[in-house]
C-alpha cells in the first residue's frame, strides 16, 4: 500500500492495517460502495445534459405557440374591425322609385363589446407576430443560460469527483489483488 494515497482512502488504509483478516471485505465494500458512486455521478451529470437541450427546446416550443397565439389575436383583431367597416357601410340605392336612398346595412349585423373593443385594437402582420416570438424566445434562453452555465459549473464539479473515484477505484482494485 502507497504512501501516496488519495485523501478518501487514508481511513480504508488505516482500517485494513488494524484488521488485516477483514481486508477483502473491506474492500469489496469499498469498491462497490464507489462503483455505485460513479453511476450516480454519471446519471446525474446526464441528466444535467439533458437539461440543457430540453431547455433549448422548451424556449423554441414556447416561441412557437406564442407566435401561433399572436397570429390567431390578430386575425381575431382583423375579423372584429372587417365587422365593424361592414357596420357602418351604407349602400345606395338607385331605384326609379326610390330616391336617394341609402341601404344601412350595419343595423342588420349583430354587434358585441367584444368586436367593438377588438377592432380598437392594432392588428399585426406575420412578420410582427414573428418578431414578437423570437424576442421571447430571446427573453427565455436569455434567463436559461445563466441557469445553464450554473448546471454546467456543476457538471465539471461532478466530473472532476468522478475522476477522483476512479483513481480511488483504481487504487482499491490494486490492493485487492
Amino acid at each position: 500500500m502507497s504512501h501516496n494515497l488519495p485523501p478518501g482512502l487514508i481511513y480504508i488504509r488505516d482500517l485494513i492495517q488494524r484488521f488485516p483478516d477483514e481486508q477483502t471485505g473491506l474492500l469489496a465494500y469499498e469498491i462497490r460502495r464507489r462503483e455505485r458512486d460513479l453511476l450516480l455521478y454519471k446519471s446525474v451529470r446526464s441528466v444535467t445534459h439533458f437539461q440543457l437541450w430540453s431547455a433549448l427546446r422548451s424556449a423554441l416550443v414556447t416561441g412557437a405557440a406564442f407566435f401561433l397565439l399572436v397570429v390567431g389575436a390578430a386575425q381575431v383583431v382583423k375579423f372584429a374591425q372587417w365587422v365593424s367597416d361592414l357596420q357602418q357601410t351604407k349602400v345606395p340605392i338607385a331605384a326609379p322609385l326610390i330616391k336617394g336612398v341609402n341601404l344601412d346595412i350595419g343595423s342588420y349585423i349583430p354587434s358585441s363589446t367584444f368586436i367593438t373593443y377588438a377592432a380598437k385594437l392594432p392588428a399585426w402582420d406575420w412578420k410582427d407576430a414573428g418578431m414578437l416570438a423570437i424576442g421571447l424566445i430571446a427573453v427565455i434562453l436569455a434567463i436559461r443560460m445563466v441557469t445553464g452555465w450554473l448546471v454546467w459549473r456543476r457538471s465539471r464539479s461532478l466530473l472532476a469527483a468522478m475522476d477522483d473515484i476512479q483513481d480511488e477505484l483504481s487504487t482499491l482494485r490494486a490492493w485487492l489483488r
